[in-house]
């Protein structure tokens, strides 16, 4: 809860401060994320590590001289894994995993660089600290129906490249990221690999 309110914190100083800033862009995100590792008491992969992702990327500048830009982002992404039972030496079930889910959220706070390449192209590198959560759930699992989840403060670096045509962005960006998480039986973690495209506008 308190690292939850701590970005909550910062996110409300760079909304409140936004206002001041000369420009900035705005960007949808979709792609992949691959998981390093999920897995169940270290062993059994649960295969939830390729995961679809969606986001929303938010910078603000407020030189019109500078090239560096406040960075706040936003990525949710999920994935649903294997059915496995664990049973004891008699054969008893002693817990199940049907449908299972594993999602993981990002709250990423940062600086981008921006290097224009030429008159609509731009490269871009940027770099962090992020808030990251991971669930896992299942129905009639141990866990429950509300299944069990994690929490982590970690780090993020991306870098991209960004068409901008009539203030229109659209773009590609590899991004990795990185927090380990403790869910009882499950080692897992919520960062990762991230690859995709977006589409936005940009102000000035």
């Amino acid at each position: 809860m308190k690292k939850a309110i701590l970005f909550l914190i910062v996110f409300s100083i760079l909304m409140s401060s936004s206002f001041v800033f000369a420009s900035g862009n705005v960007n949808i995100f979709f792609g992949k994320k691959n998981i390093a590792e999920v897995k169940f008491y270290n062993s059994l992969d649960l295969e939830v590590d390729k995961q679809d992702e969606f986001g929303l990327m938010l910078d603000f500048n407020s030189s019109e001289s500078s090239s560096l830009y406040f960075a706040l982002d936003f990525y949710s992404a999920k994935s649903d894994g294997i059915d496995f039972f664990v049973v004891d030496v008699f054969g008893n079930i002693i817990f199940e995993y049907v449908n299972t889910e594993y999602k993981t959220q990002e709250i990423c706070v940062g600086v981008r660089k921006y290097v224009e390449s030429k008159d609509f192209v731009s490269l871009f590198v940027g770099g962090g600290l992020g808030y990251f959560k991971g669930e896992i759930s299942g129905r009639e699992t141990w866990f429950g129906p509300g299944g069990e989840s994690d929490s982590a403060i970690g780090p993020w670096f991306c870098c991209g490249l960004s068409f901008n045509i009539e203030n229109i962005n659209l773009g590609l960006m590899v991004r990795w990221s990185y927090a380990e998480l403790d869910i009882k039986t499950i080692d897992a973690e919520a960062g990762g690999t991230h690859y995709g495209a977006f589409i936005g506008m940009h102000w000035d």
